[in-house]
């Protein structure tokens, strides 16, 4: 029996498993920690105008921060197009997005001729006329030293100058919701943006022509005096089609859908998927504890 215990309490590596000091001299494990971020649920302090999204990463993360954090993997991800009729796949030069994780520190990642930072290269893949697919060249990074703790995220969407040097500057981010209202009596239903700012930069310079059967979009809120619009417009197979300079240049309409009969109740929200951004981030951390360094004895 004395021999027994001995065994029990010596572990494969001779080291006594009620010695703490022993333990504690031990290299760590490692655990990974996935957590997705989309555009939608971002920060206040977001700063989309400025290629740059922020988030809570315990709103995200069952409440919990990222501790001890050794390496960073993100995987593709979409970024809208901003439109033009005339060159319509001419906005990331030579086809290259770029990215940056604002907490990591000052002395991480890579720096450009005027002085940006970035931790991540990304090939752009285009796909139709709403959208690119960015997918890392070297999706990981790792880090010099753990980071103790981080409970917010920032990634800020950079891209290359269209002039010969090296230089970067930031993708401009649109709001994949914003509030529109419907024109009453219009057959079929005709919208307005609140200005043509927002309806040139968020869906479209006017006349765009989309993909086929056309831009797929969603709405929600709209509480009309026509029950039929209402029910009609919360389907989920809406597609709009922006109209001619001559209609206006903040207008679209949404084919099969009529407001002949609205009159009152106008104002609703209307979502791009098309605007969304979605990142998934594996976050690697040293294990606190050394459970995964003890394994199952058989006797």
């Amino acid at each position: 029996m004395d021999e027994y215990i001995r065994r029990e309490v010596t572990r494969p590596d001779l080291v006594g498993i009620n010695n703490k000091a022993e333990i504690e001299k031990l290299p760590r494990g490692f655990y990974d920690q996935l957590v997705y971020f989309s555009s939608p649920s971002r920060e206040p302090t977001s700063a989309p105008a400025r290629g740059e999204y922020t988030w809570s990463i315990p709103a995200l993360n069952y409440d919990l921060p990222v501790e001890n954090c050794t390496a960073i993997r993100i995987g593709s991800f979409t970024l809208p197009i901003d439109y033009s009729n005339a060159d319509i796949h001419g906005q990331f030069v030579k086809n290259k997005i770029y990215v940056e994780i604002a907490q990591l520190p000052i002395g991480t990642g890579y720096r450009t001729t005027n002085g940006r930072r970035f931790h991540f290269e990304c090939d752009v893949e285009y796909v139709g006329v709403e959208y690119v697919v960015a997918t890392p060249v070297h999706d990981t990074i790792y880090l010099r030293s753990p980071l103790p703790y981080m409970d917010t995220f920032t990634l800020r969407f950079l891209q290359n100058t269209p002039r010969g040097v090296f230089n970067v500057f930031s993708v401009v981010l649109r709001d994949e919701a914003f509030p529109v209202t419907v024109v009453p009596g219009s057959n079929p239903a005709q919208f307005n943006t609140a200005s043509a700012a927002v309806a040139a930069a968020s869906i479209g310079e006017p006349g765009t022509v989309f993909a086929a059967p056309s831009l797929e979009a969603y709405f929600d809120g709209f509480a009309t005096d026509d029950p039929a619009f209402n029910a009609a417009i919360a389907g989920t197979n809406n597609r709009i089609a922006l109209l001619g300079p001559g209609a206006g240049n903040t207008m679209f309409e949404v084919a099969g859908v009529s407001a002949a009969a609205v009159t009152t109740g106008l104002r609703g929200t209307l979502f791009l998927p098309k605007n969304k951004v979605d990142v998934c981030v594996r976050f690697t951390c040293i294990l606190p504890k050394t459970e995964n360094y003890i394994s199952a004895t058989h006797i």
